[in-house]
C-alpha cells in the first residue's frame, strides 16, 4: 500500500476492501513452537497505524498488486473508512507471554513512531486475536481490543 502522494508506504498481510472502501485490514503472524518477535509485531502495528493515519475521507491509497490483478501492473485507488477495523492476529505457542489483554499494548506498541506512539490503551478500532497452540488437540481462540468487545467476544 502506498498513498497517493507516494510517502507513508506500508505492506499488509490482508486488505478487505468493500465498494472501493479499505473497511478492513489484518496483519498475521504464524510462530506455532514460540511467539513472533517483538520488532515483527511493531512493524505490523506501523503498518496499521499508517492506515489509520490516513483515515480521513480526502486521504486515498493506492493498491499495487499487479501480479494478483493484471498483465497492466494497474494499481486501485481505494479511500479508508473511517469505522474501519484493523486486527493483529497471531497463532503462537501458549507459552508466549505478553500475549494478553493486559500487557499487549504496553509491550508490543510502537513507542515513539507511527499514529498509535502516543495512545496508551488499545485504540478503538484495533483487535487482537490469538490462537495458542498446546499439547491438547484444540487450541481456544483468544480476542480482545474495542471491535471484539462490541462483538461480545
Amino acid at each position: 500500500m502506498a498513498t497517493e502522494a507516494g510517502k507513508d508506504k506500508a505492506v499488509v498481510d490482508l486488505l478487505v476492501e468493500h465498494q472501493s472502501k479499505v473497511i478492513g485490514a489484518i496483519e498475521i503472524k504464524f510462530t506455532p513452537r514460540g511467539k513472533p518477535a517483538d520488532e515483527d509485531i511493531r512493524k505490523d502495528l506501523l503498518s496499521l497505524s499508517t492506515l489509520t493515519s490516513r483515515r480521513a475521507n480526502a486521504d486515498r491509497v493506492r493498491i499495487e498488486m499487479p501480479r494478483f490483478r493484471s498483465a497492466s501492473n494497474e494499481s486501485l485507488a481505494l479511500s479508508i473508512l473511517p469505522q474501519r477495523k484493523l486486527i493483529f492476529a497471531a497463532y503462537c505457542s501458549d507459552k508466549a507471554h505478553k500475549f494478553d489483554k493486559e500487557s499487549f499494548w504496553d509491550d508490543a506498541r510502537c513507542p515513539d513512531i507511527g499514529y498509535w506512539a502516543e495512545r496508551t490503551k488499545i485504540p478503538p478500532n484495533f483487535g487482537v486475536a490469538l490462537v495458542k497452540t498446546t499439547l491438547e488437540p484444540n487450541a481456544e481462540p483468544v480476542f480482545f481490543g474495542p471491535p471484539f468487545e462490541r462483538l461480545g467476544l
